[in-house]
C-alpha cells in the first residue's frame, strides 16, 4: 500500500470498524477516530447520496470498481478518491465492505482531466452494471 491509500473495511451499514494506511495524511483523520464513523460521515455533501446507493447496490451485486468520491478532510478540504474495489465479504459470520483502497486522486486528476465526476457517475449507474460488476466512463 501505497502513502496516497487508505484501506477501509465498513459493516453492512458503512460503519468504518478498520482502518490502515494513511489515513491523517490523505483525510486529516487518525485511524482511531474514523473507527466507529459512518462512510458518509466522511464524504463531502453532495456525494453522500451517492455513496449510500452505492453501499445499497454493492449489497446486491457484490462489488463496485471504479467510483470516484469526495472525501471532506477534517480540516474542511475535499479531496478526491478513487475507490477503486468494494466487495462484500464474511468476517465473524457477519457480512461487511472491504473497500480495497481508497486512492488519493489530485496528481492523477491532474494529469487525467476526462475522469467522470461522481455525481456524473452515479446518473449512468443503470448503464454500466455489467455481470454485477459497475465501471466508472473516462471520457476521452
Amino acid at each position: 500500500m501505497s502513502g496516497s491509500d487508505v484501506l477501509l473495511e465498513t459493516d453492512m451499514n458503512g460503519r468504518v470498524l478498520f482502518s490502515t494506511g494513511a489515513p491523517e495524511s490523505l483525510i486529516g483523520y487518525p485511524a482511531e477516530p474514523i473507527m466507529g464513523r459512518l462512510l458518509t460521515e466522511i464524504m463531502v455533501p453532495d456525494d453522500i447520496d451517492m455513496v449510500r446507493e452505492v453501499l445499497d447496490r454493492v449489497a446486491i451485486t457484490g462489488r463496485v470498481t471504479g467510483l470516484i468520491v469526495n472525501v471532506a478532510r477534517a480540516d474542511g478540504n475535499h479531496y478526491p478518491f478513487s475507490l477503486p474495489g468494494v466487495s462484500i465479504v464474511e468476517m465473524k459470520g457477519a457480512p461487511h465492505f472491504t473497500m480495497a483502497r481508497l486512492k488519493g486522486l489530485s496528481a492523477k486528476i491532474t494529469l487525467e482531466p476526462g475522469i467522470v465526476d461522481a455525481r456524473v457517475f452515479m446518473n449512468l449507474a443503470n448503464d454500466l452494471i455489467d455481470a454485477g460488476t459497475m465501471r466508472a466512463i473516462r471520457t476521452s
